[in-house]
Order: C-alpha cells, then sequence, then structure tokens
C-alpha cells in the first residue's frame, strides 16, 4: 500500500508526516531535508521526491525556485522523469509492503502520480489561506534565504493553485483520498487513524497527536491578511475544502 501526504506549503503537512512516521509509516527512504528554524522537528520528506518535483518545476520556470509556479492544469513528468519515478517506486516497494511519501509539491502532480499508481491512497492536508501566507512570507523573512521570498498575493495565488487541484482530485477518487483540515489537529487522530487503517488498508499504531502537538505549530495571520485572502477569493476555496474534510 502507497500512501502520499499533499496539501500547499506550510498547510500541516509536515505534522502529519510526523505523526504517521511515529505511527511506523517509512516516509523518507530516500533520505530527510534536515530541520531548521522553520520546522525544527523536521520536514519528512523523502528527499528523491523533492527533487523529482523540484527539478520538473525549474525546467518549466527557471524562477520558480523549485516551487513558486501556479499552472492552470496538473502537471504530467517527462518519459525520463516517468522513468525515475517509476524506479523511486518499485525500491520502495521492494523495501516496504506499506509506505509513503511528504511533499507539498505533488499536489500539482497528483493525476500523473495517480497513473504510475492506480491504488495510490491521498491525504490532502489544507490550512486558511492567510495562515499560511503569513507563514510562507515570515519563513523567507525570518530565514533569508533568495528562494524563500516571497510576496503575500504570490502566496494566496500558489495557495489558490494547491487547493483548487486538491480539490480537483479528490473529487476524482474520493475513495482513496482523505482531506484534513489543520484547524482539527490534534483531536482527528482517531477518525484519521479509522479511515487510514479501515478504508486506506493501512497497518498503523494508536499514537495520539496530542503527544506531538504544539499550538505555536498554526499561528494565525493579522486581520489585513485575512482581509486580502478574502478579496482575492480564499473564501469560495475553504468553503468548498471545508465540505470535503474528514471531521472529528
Amino acid at each position: 500500500m502507497i500512501c502520499c501526504i499533499a496539501g500547499m506549503h506550510r498547510s500541516g503537512t509536515s505534522f502529519l508526516a510526523q505523526w504517521l512516521a511515529n505511527s511506523g509509516l517509512p516516509l523518507t527512504t530516500g533520505g530527510d531535508i534536515r530541520s531548521d528554524v522553520s520546522n525544527p522537528r523536521g520536514y519528512f520528506e523523502d528527499l528523491d521526491f523533492v527533487r523529482l518535483h523540484a527539478w520538473h518545476l525549474r525546467r518549466i520556470r527557471r524562477f520558480s525556485a523549485g516551487w513558486k509556479l501556479t499552472p492552470k492544469n496538473f502537471l504530467h513528468f517527462t518519459a525520463e522523469e516517468t522513468e525515475c519515478a517509476t524506479s523511486l517506486v518499485r525500491e520502495r516497494s521492494a523495501l516496504h509492503t506499506a509506505w509513503g511519501w511528504k511533499d507539498p509539491r505533488t499536489t500539482i502532480f497528483l493525476m500523473h502520480w495517480k497513473k504510475l499508481i492506480p491504488s495510490l491512497k491521498v491525504i490532502i492536508v489544507w490550512r486558511p489561506c492567510a495562515d499560511v501566507a503569513h507563514s510562507l512570507v515570515t519563513r523567507g523573512l525570518k530565514q533569508r534565504r533568495p528562494h524563500l521570498l516571497i510576496t503575500p498575493i504570490s502566496a494566496i495565488h500558489l495557495w489558490h493553485t494547491h487547493n483548487e487541484f486538491a480539490l480537483e482530485y479528490a473529487a476524482r477518487f474520493p475513495e482513496d483520498t482523505v482531506v484534513i483540515p489543520a484547524s482539527q489537529f490534534p483531536s482527528i487522530d482517531q477518525s484519521l487513524h479509522k479511515v487510514l487503517t479501515e478504508q486506506f488498508g493501512l497497518q498503523l499504531e494508536a499514537v495520539p497527536m496530542a503527544d506531538l502537538f504544539h499550538p505555536k505549530m498554526l499561528a494565525q495571520a493579522p486581520a489585513w491578511l485575512h482581509w486580502l485572502s478574502s478579496a482575492l477569493g480564499a473564501d469560495e476555496i475553504e468553503a468548498r475544502l471545508m465540505a470535503a474534510s474528514l471531521h472529528t
């Protein structure tokens, strides 16, 4: 069984991946990204998948920094990239009966991954637009690394793209997808554990999310950013995400 964690950057995907890893799901076979000031507990991302996605995004747009891209349609790998992706799946499936990966970039490649892995299970995590934009802008300023810098409006557009694709994918493959609102952490752990074990067929330990969660992980944005997100159309998407979401 193969499961991936998708969703917009800074939406709680790392926390969910940490919980899954602690519950017994291998996620970082290809190596992990080191923790930093923005994710002190780690990213729980398989470097091989991150490199594959980021390479494709840089090829499309050199100055995307491997993550800042807002395509109008789902992206698809080249023949060479597809061969690489197939190898990644084959190698990990030889090592584990059940495994997964986490990379927010996966969201805009989901249709191609589903074609490569018809039985793929997907967990989509979402967080309000303003809070994500605030987190992205703050991360760029705090780390002072050029490739992480982003404006609030660009962050909002990026949020729109990722979550529109997430909704489209979830509507097309409802039996193989679960949508999680980060606002439900940590109380959603039992409901999610039930879906993952009974519907997806994963064998996971019942680890309480409360043992890992800290409220500071999901800091809220200032009022002006909520206003801007709303003015740019986030409210309608958030309502659709909430309607599609699993609840406690």
